[in-house]
């Protein structure tokens, strides 16, 4: 017996020490990998992983959040995916992938991107995933880098945390978001008057010197430019590999997103100003010759036109759940995305003039709109009953909305205001004085990661952020 006990000790220690040698092994090769690394609050993220145990629960968790659960294969390997917690805010985060003893990490980095005119390609001018300013903080908010420019600085757009804006200087500018120190300036022919669009390493943009350009988001160096025979003052649109601007000779062009090469014209009878509003395979944009467009995007053919008050369509219509939202004249429609029919229309009552309305946001059941008549109005967007109105001088440029926020330029005024979008109370304002040079006017802001980046007349950008808790 005791022969018997020393020949099965040993061979106790080897299958232990087996064991011991299998989990150390899958420790050092267990591998995840996510895709996308990077993105905003919500996101839908796949996660892969192998060299894990054979047929075993895994657990993801997202710092210390546990996000899903699923169970590796024959081969010990895993594929699913998760939501990115709503309340994971900008920078750098641990995704874990644990099985038994065996566990494996990742970063993922959280950005709220504003990357585009009127934040995406639906012009909402809503960023519903900014989680850092809010109502309770933005009184606080204060300037916190201002990068001077030789003209009147355009609405800007972020990603990447690079700030990217043009100027009436002639060129277009990228500075680090948190710094303000430039990375690199492009110069183009004539004023850039209007909002780039980020889309990968691409930056797109238009100039008064009739071309539409391309650049490298990181070097700033040109890719294309296509003239396209009148001014761009309409912010270009990126669906899919097409671009899809408007120019000043009565144009909606779309253009290889690659190339440059011009796929169609469309023709209006007017002048494109607002930046195309891109869904479905479907182009909406207004032009001045008074009427609304549904194009085609494949081809460009005209899908359905509508003239609803005589008057020029010079702002983004935002598209809402198959509603599009858009002012002219002195009213605010919400007409069906499929047709134009409309859903119900505000009129703009006071008096007899005709007021001209702003562009339009919309965010959580909400229309924003300003006015030439001195007012901001809230309404309805189900019904276009008014929420709430308020009396300011001015307010005829696009709004911003962001994490319960209404941010606007109270025209003829040096005022830049931040209002609660729930109720329209005040809780913002920074007006003339530092850190404006002088009086100078706002325009439109893009709200990302906890910062308010605004363009002003006096040639400057301005970042605006809340203290750190």
């Amino acid at each position: 017996m005791r022969g018997m006990a020393k020949l099965i000790v040993p061979a106790a220690i080897v299958l232990a020490v087996g064991a011991l040698a299998v989990t150390s092994a899958q420790a050092a090769t267990a591998k995840i990998k996510l895709s996308p690394s990077l993105s905003h609050p919500s996101a839908s993220v796949k996660i892969k992983g192998t060299g894990f145990p054979v047929s075993t629960s895994v657990t993801i968790d997202f710092d210390a959040i546990p996000v899903a659960t699923t169970a590796t294969d024959v081969g010990g390997a895993f594929s699913t995916t998760f939501t990115v917690p709503a309340s994971a805010l900008p920078g750098a985060h641990t995704v874990t992938a644990t099985a038994g003893a065996t566990s494996a990490h990742k970063t993922f980095t959280v950005e709220t991107d504003w990357a585009h005119f009127g934040f995406d390609n639906t012009n909402t001018g809503d960023n519903p995933y900014e989680n850092v300013i809010s109502a309770g903080n933005v009184p606080s908010t204060t300037p916190t880098w201002h990068f001077v420019t030789g003209g009147y600085v355009a609405e800007p757009a972020v990603a990447g945390g690079v700030v990217y804006f043009g100027s009436t200087d002639h060129n277009l500018y990228a500075v680090d978001a948190k710094t303000g120190a430039i990375k690199w300036s492009f110069a183009a022919g004539d004023n850039i008057t209007t909002t780039p669009a980020v889309v990968g390493n691409i930056v797109y943009f238009g100039s008064i010197d009739n071309s539409l350009y391309a650049v490298n988001a990181t070097t700033g160096i040109k890719l294309w430019s296509t003239p396209l025979a009148g001014h761009v003052t309409s912010s270009p649109t990126v669906a899919g590999d097409v671009v899809y601007v408007g120019s000043n000779n009565f144009q909606v062009h779309a253009l290889d997103a690659a190339t440059g090469r011009i796929l169609w014209n469309a023709n209006t009878g007017g002048n494109v100003f607002d930046s195309p509003t891109v869904v479905k395979n479907v182009v909406y944009v207004g032009s001045a010759d008074d009427n609304l467009y549904a194009l085609n995007a494949t081809d460009g053919s005209v899908k359905w036109q509508k003239n609803y008050d005589g008057a020029p369509v010079d702002y983004s219509p935002a598209y809402v759940n198959g509603i599009l939202y858009v002012a002219d004249g002195s009213f605010v429609h919400a007409v069906r995305a499929s047709n134009g029919g409309k859903v119900w229309t505000y009129k703009l009552h006071f008096g007899v003039a005709a007021y001209d309305p702003s562009g339009v946001a919309v965010a959580d059941g909400r229309v924003y709109f300003g006015c030439t008549c001195g007012t901001v109005t809230a309404l309805d967007a189900a019904t276009g009953t008014v929420d709430w109105q308020l009396f300011y001088q001015s307010a005829n440029q696009s709004l911003t909305v962001a994490n319960g926020l209404l941010f606007l330029p109270e025209e003829g005024s040096t005022d830049l205001l931040g209002l609660n979008a729930a109720t329209g109370a005040q809780v913002w304002d920074v007006t003339e004085g530092p850190p404006l040079s002088g009086f100078a006017a706002w325009l439109a802001p893009a709200v990302s990661d906890g910062n308010v980046y605004a363009g002003a007349t006096d040639g400057n950008l301005y970042d605006f952020k809340p203290p750190a808790p």
